[in-house]
């Protein structure tokens, strides 16, 4: 670095001769040169040498190299244009809306028709008394002979009955007894169906009952020739179901339902 700061010094002395020479150089034409004065050979190397040296400077620090100009931003393409939007046509003018017909009147309700008054419900016709049964033909009148048959047949059946019933007899006076209590409490739920009065009806019916009176079983044992007379005699011993508690042992009762016992 110090031979660099020699060589620039000496090229600062070397301009400055340059210039005071050039200067002087010059002046002889705008003014006569005197030769009478004396010309002095200067050796300028000789002043050169003998001045001291200069100290030397420190050294400068380098200067940053500078930094380069940035390159200009290249100026942006100019945007073209859009097109023109093409303007738009106009609107066709709207269809006149098509005013709604007039609603119609409401049509008026029809009056409620009265409710029919409800029928009187017809009277009950009487039931129409049952006919009486047409009376049978008389039987044509029987040959003495035929009397004579069923007379003993009528006593051989009796002679029978008695002899089937002496085994399981009772005392008579318990059995009647009972037997009439029994009667009672049944004929107090017999319903009889309308029947002619002036007919004869009897129906005699069988009942079995246990030691506390309960009925078990009960049967016709001899109709009266109506069904629905001996049938009225059968509800009647069925609605009862029990009877009083049988003194002995009484078991077995035969009741007569006669028509005219009720009317």
């Amino acid at each position: 670095m110090q031979i660099v700061s020699f060589l620039v010094s000496f090229l600062m002395h070397v301009a400055l001769i340059l210039v005071t020479l050039i200067t002087f150089s010059k002046r002889p034409q705008e003014f006569p040169e005197d030769l009478t004065r004396h010309v002095y050979e200067v050796e300028l190397s000789h002043f050169a040498r003998q001045a001291p040296e200069p100290e030397p400077e420190p050294e400068p620090e380098p200067e940053p190299d500078p930094e380069p100009d940035p390159e200009p931003e290249p100026e942006p393409e100019p945007e073209p244009e859009p097109d023109p939007e093409p303007e738009p046509e106009p609107e066709p003018d709207p269809e006149p809306v098509p005013r709604p017909d007039p609603e119609p009147d409401p049509e008026p309700e029809p009056e409620p028709e009265p409710e029919p008054e409800p029928e009187p419900e017809p009277e009950p016709e009487p039931e129409p008394e049952p006919e009486p049964d047409p009376e049978p033909e008389p039987d044509p009148e029987p040959t003495p002979e035929e009397i004579r048959q069923q007379a003993l047949a009528e006593l051989q059946e009796e002679a029978e009955q008695r002899r089937s019933e002496r085994p399981a007899r009772e005392p008579s006076g318990a059995l009647e007894v009972y037997q009439a209590i029994a009667a009672e409490h049944i004929k107090r739920n017999w319903r009889f169906p309308r029947i002619g009065r002036e007919e004869d009806l009897v129906v005699r019916v069988q009942v079995e009952i246990d030691s506390g009176g309960r009925i078990l079983d009960y049967s016709v044992v001899e109709g009266s020739g109506r069904s629905e007379f001996d049938s009225s005699a059968l509800r009647a011993v069925e609605d009862t179901s029990r009877l009083p508690e049988p003194p002995g042992d009484i078991r077995t009762l035969v009741i007569d339902f006669n028509l005219q016992d009720m009317l």
